[in-house]
């Protein structure tokens, strides 16, 4: 290669560098507005129960409030008596107490009773 030859491959080699950087400040623009939506307090993570993630039967959705996780009572008691060794009532108990009975905010879980619908 001549001195010529060597300039247009270094002009040409700087020209797709710059358009390659181009793309890669738009691919992280990009980025960095999922990641600003995503840390919108509207998209935060629904509130779960620990460990009861298998009772969960669905999300609810509700106009002009934030979507929020529903539960299966029967699943629930089922899990707390097998899970504590207890009897129904004592399940009953505790579910009414610390998980029907607990608001933690807007997006505190609900629980759905199929039992009432048949």
């Amino acid at each position: 290669m001549n001195d010529k030859e060597i300039i247009e491959y270094h002009v040409l080699t700087e020209a797709r560098m710059a358009r390659e950087i181009q793309r890669l400040k738009g691919v992280i623009n990009q980025k960095n507005a999922v990641i600003d939506k995503m840390q919108n307090p509207e998209n935060s993570k629904k509130l779960r129960m620990d460990g009861f993630n298998d009772c969960i039967e669905g999300v609810v959705e509700r106009f002009g409030q934030p979507d929020i996780i529903c539960y299966d009572k029967a699943k629930v008691l089922d899990k707390i008596i097998v899970e504590s060794s207890c009897s129904y009532d004592e399940a009953l108990e505790f579910y009414e107490f610390n998980q029907i009975g607990a608001w933690v905010g807007d997006t505190t879980p609900c629980f759905i009773d199929k039992s009432k619908t048949e």
